[in-house]
């Protein structure tokens, strides 16, 4: 997990271990993410203002049939699923 604290003019990294984990957390979300850099997955939040959440579903696998694991297309119950997830996030977010 990497967190960042938003409140100032700046973005600054909060560290709750030691700053060699959260740059090795930074490196390895990096790694395995369509971002490249600190820079470009920050950019993924400059729409969201003082309060949201952004769910980013990225690296899809195709199961046997050729179709991704997640399908919002063809599968309902991958839709009622996320619908659920999406609400959760919402009264999460209400909350705090």
């Amino acid at each position: 997990m990497i967190d960042f604290d938003i409140s100032g003019h700046w973005v600054e990294p909060i560290i709750y271990g030691s700053q060699d984990d959260w740059t090795f957390n930074l490196k390895t979300i990096l790694e395995w993410s369509p971002f490249a850099s600190k820079d470009e997955l920050m950019q993924q939040f400059e729409d969201l203002g003082p309060r949201g959440t952004k769910v980013i579903i990225y690296n899809l696998w195709l199961n046997d049939e050729g179709v991704y694991e997640l399908s919002f297309d063809d599968d309902d119950e991958v839709c009622r699923s996320f619908a659920v997830v999406c609400e959760l996030l919402s009264l999460f977010i209400t909350v705090y």
